[in-house]
């Protein structure tokens, strides 16, 4: 959301100071922003509504200090977002409006800068391109769940114009300050739009989710098409955490169905990298850690396991397909690892996986999907017990 912070630092407002010191006056959200040039005598403002941040040089009171007090203490009592006033007509702020603004936490400020018009037409610009990047993040977490490739391609489709076939997903943690996160989804785009190689005919879509900035590429059903796109994708964040310093996760590709998976993958290398406090981070190349990662910090997949465990436990006399799925999922999915460190043939290892798959209703799905999908949701269950 936009917030008190991204209006007093729009290119049409200069040399913004608060009047009073007024506790987390820069993170209050901002709806909407409003021009007052009247007293609150006509309708004690009640056309101003809270989350708006009010635009005013009190040119209205003609310099009457107690009428500029009293607009200003009624507009606080609004629960307005903030206050600016610009100085082109050296305006007062009297102690009562100071002690009012930092009691009531409403900012109010002076200013300089453009015509309130151009600072509207600035901050209206700022407030809709947030919403309609809030509209795009709630596109995709719908698409978190059972989906069809159809439907995550249409979903891409409404957000960039994209038509996803498989995709794999990179993500950087976005600063928390919303201003420094638009600038730098702002320089993402850019960068991608500057140097990507369109690789099999790649598209990228790049997108704020939840704290960060996900690099979803997109690229038609082919062969060997995966490797291709985990390359790009790796290439791309080198070149990103090099421009913005920032903690880079790379997930594994996946169908468009598989859109969840290919997002978690991606949401869990960043979670890793920025945990192990280095700049890039695989999700094929993380190995066993993920699994205690994953264990903490995902109820959702948690919840999901619990199901799972359960199916299998129930079909597992001996204990082999619990203790076969660890080492499988210790060596991101070999057979050939497997079998060895088990002491098994492969074809038993692949007896055993078909085994798993029937049980948790998979039977369709290749190896590789098996790793990713437990990796993810059911290992940390299986080795904790619970």
């Amino acid at each position: 959301m936009a917030t008190v912070a991204d209006i007093i630092s729009l290119p049409s407002i200069y040399n913004a100071r608060l009047v009073a010191p007024c506790e987390k006056a820069e993170s209050r959200t901002v709806i909407n922003v409003g021009i007052l040039d009247i007293g609150p005598e006509f309708n004690g403002y009640s056309a101003y509504m809270p989350g708006e941040f009010i635009l005013t040089n009190l040119g209205f009171t003609n310099g009457d200090e107690l009428e500029s007090d009293r607009a200003l203490l009624a507009m606080i009592d609004r629960g307005v977002a903030g206050i600016g006033v610009k100085t082109v007509y050296r305006p007062h702020i009297g102690e009562a409006v100071k002690k009012k603004s930092s009691e009531s936490g409403v900012p109010v400020y002076l200013y300089e800068g453009r015509y309130h018009e151009a600072v509207v037409f600035d901050a209206l610009k700022l407030i809709h391109e947030d919403q309609q990047e809030e509209a795009r993040e709630d596109t995709l977490r719908a698409l978190i769940g059972p989906r069809s490739s159809k439907e995550v391609s249409a979903a891409l489709t409404s957000i960039s114009g994209v038509v996803g076939g498989q995709l794999i997903c990179l993500a950087l943690s976005l600063p928390e300050d919303f201003s420094q996160a638009r600038i730098m989804l702002s320089d993402i785009r850019n960068r991608i739009a500057m140097s990507r190689t369109d690789v099999e005919k790649c598209k990228y879509i790049a997108q704020r989710f939840d704290g960060y900035a996900l690099v979803l590429i997109c690229a038609p059903n082919r062969d060997g098409i995966n490797a291709k796109l985990e390359y790009e994708a790796k290439e791309l964040a080198k070149q990103l955490h090099a421009l913005f310093m920032s903690p880079c996760g790379v997930g594994t590709a996946f169908d468009a169905s598989d859109f969840c998976l290919v997002l978690k993958t991606a949401i869990f290398a960043a979670n890793y990298a920025e945990i192990k406090r280095q700049p890039l981070a695989f999700w094929s190349e993380i190995g066993a850690d993920k699994f205690a990662l994953i264990a903490n910090s995902d109820s959702l997949y948690q919840r999901e396991a619990k199901t799972w465990l359960r199916r299998i436990e129930a079909g597992d006399a001996d204990g082999e397909l619990i203790k076969t799925l660890r080492i499988f999922l210790s060596y991101q999915g070999s057979i050939s690892q497997t079998a060895y460190a088990l002491r098994q043939h492969p074809n038993t290892i692949r007896y055993r996986l078909k085994k798993l798959k029937a049980l948790l209703n998979m039977e369709d799905e290749s190896d590789r999907f098996l790793a990713t999908v437990l990796s993810i949701a059911l290992l940390p269950l299986s080795v904790s017990g619970s």
